[in-house]
């Protein structure tokens, strides 16, 4: 053997470490292919392709050339790899389940519907929990989180709102199994509906152009769904900031 006779114990180890890089390396790969096939314009697989073909290409020979440089470059991407990894995965789940809902669901939904007022059940120990004033669902809306000022992309939870906060919706979600639930503030927002190739998008953005804007994401076969929730949010937005109290006679 060109090293020797290495212990059983090192044979392992070195097995196991090249057995994970190369799990990393291919769950990587098979990700990024993932979020960029949903694309349906050719020219992001095509550079994608490219891309990779120039990498293998480019790190034979580095290994060749500068064998240390190769190993710091091969590190420095494990490591960028495994702190991006939850956000990379939460995307490639969100993207299949989009593909999946939009194969199996009925290619376009038009009839009426009513908003639900019950929340999936994983949720609502979160919204009881940080429910303090005890305020009363109006409805809810199971959805994938889009862009948003301080909430993450591709987090599976539900909007919701309350009857008492006529312009104010809420995102609750679990992050990483703990709670997670954040407040929109709908005050001179503009709420819209888009389409696109996987998904109906509920958007919420400043009506002046400027700040921060939101997006969330509901499957093709929802698309009345979303549009009762643009007419509600719409409406909630003509009504009084904050409901009178009604004080006992």
């Amino acid at each position: 053997q060109v090293l020797g006779h290495p212990s059983p114990a090192l044979t392992v180890i070195v097995a196991l470490l090249a057995g994970s890089t190369s799990l990393v390396a291919h769950t990587a790969k098979a990700a990024t292919r993932l979020a960029t096939n949903t694309s349906p314009e050719p020219f992001s697989n095509i550079g994608l392709s490219l891309g990779e073909d120039a990498a293998v290409l480019g790190g034979l020979a580095l290994v060749h050339f500068n064998p240390l440089l190769a190993l710091f470059i091969f590190l420095l991407g494990i490591t960028a790899f495994v702190y991006f990894a939850p956000k990379i995965l939460r995307a490639a789940k969100a993207k299949a389940w989009l593909a999946w809902r939009k194969l199996n669901g009925p290619a376009y939904v038009n009839s009426p519907v009513k908003l639900s007022e019950a929340l999936p059940a994983r949720l609502a120990s979160v919204v009881k929990r940080e429910n303090l004033l005890n305020e009363t669902i109006a409805w809810t809306a199971p959805c994938i989180s889009g862009r948003g000022r301080r909430i993450p992309a591709n987090l599976f939870g539900a909007l919701v709102a309350t009857i008492e906060e006529p312009h104010k919706v809420s995102f609750a979600a679990l992050k990483r199994g703990r709670p997670f639930l954040r407040a929109i503030d709908l005050e001179d927002s503009v709420v819209t509906h888009e389409s696109k190739f996987l998904s109906e998008n509920l958007v919420i953005s400043p009506a002046a152009g400027g700040g921060a804007k939101y997006l969330f994401i509901f499957p093709r076969p929802h698309a009345a769904l979303v549009e009762q929730i643009v007419r509600d949010l719409r409406q909630r937005l003509s009504e009084p900031a904050l409901q009178e109290q009604k004080t006992p006679l």
